[in-house]
């Protein structure tokens, strides 16, 4: 139905498009270490009254 030319460029295009969504996921999950990774290193401060310090 299809020749091989058209077969290996539907190849090509589909490990393409699998490695930069595989990519775009790495970025995301280790953006979200790193977010996880500042909000232990830096927590928020809790005011007497329950707000967070910088809103009194």
């Amino acid at each position: 139905m299809f020749t091989q030319e058209v077969l290996t460029n539907f190849y090509n295009s589909v490990w393409i498009t699998f490695k930069a969504m595989s990519g775009i996921f790495v970025f995301m999950f280790v953006f979200f270490i790193i977010i996880q990774l500042i909000d232990k290193l830096f927590p928020k401060e809790i005011g007497d009254n329950g707000i967070d310090k910088d809103m009194d």
